[in-house]
């Protein structure tokens, strides 16, 4: 009688544990926000970037920013990047595209740029789409182009940036 009770327990235990823990699917539930921290400048001097803005009066400023890349979330799933920007230049855009730096040559290539609607617009969701280079081989990143501060002082701003599948 003890044995099929404690039988009885752990088979009652093991099941529990079966439906109370599911393992979690990967498949569709992929998705990464960043701030504006994960962006490294390459043209325009760290020191102009400061709070996610522009802060050069007369230069436009790149920012290269990391995409996720791994076994369980590979960069090739990414079905779509949202740019969370604040543009307030009144004479330029926000831009923004998927790019990939090749890793068999030493050169890369970026998809179409996503831009802001109009100059001076304030807050925006930019959308770079994919392109054909965006494949598993290459070293993928978000290239985003800040305007200029404008004269009065107010620079526009990558907030920061959101990916998924």
């Amino acid at each position: 009688m003890k044995r099929v009770v404690i039988g009885s327990f752990l088979v009652s235990a093991f099941a529990t544990g079966i439906l109370a823990y599911p393992k979690l699917s990967n498949a569709g539930t992929f998705w990464a926000r960043h701030s504006h921290s994960e962006c490294n400048t390459v043209a325009g001097g760290a020191d102009s970037f400061i709070a996610g803005g522009n802060e050069l009066t007369g230069a436009t400023m790149i920012l290269q920013c990391r995409t996720h890349d791994t076994a369980a979330q590979p960069r090739v799933n990414v079905a779509w990047v949202n740019m969370h920007v604040e543009d307030n230049s009144p004479s330029g855009q926000i831009q923004a595209a998927r790019c990939v730096r090749y890793a068999s040559v030493p050169s890369g290539n970026c998809g179409t740029y996503a831009k802001t609607s109009a100059s001076g617009t304030g807050l925006q969701l930019l959308n770079p789409l994919t392109f054909s280079d965006w494949t598993g081989a290459d070293f993928g990143y978000i290239e985003v182009l800040l305007p200029p501060r404008s004269s009065s002082g107010v620079s526009s701003k990558l907030k920061g940036y959101s990916m998924g599948d």
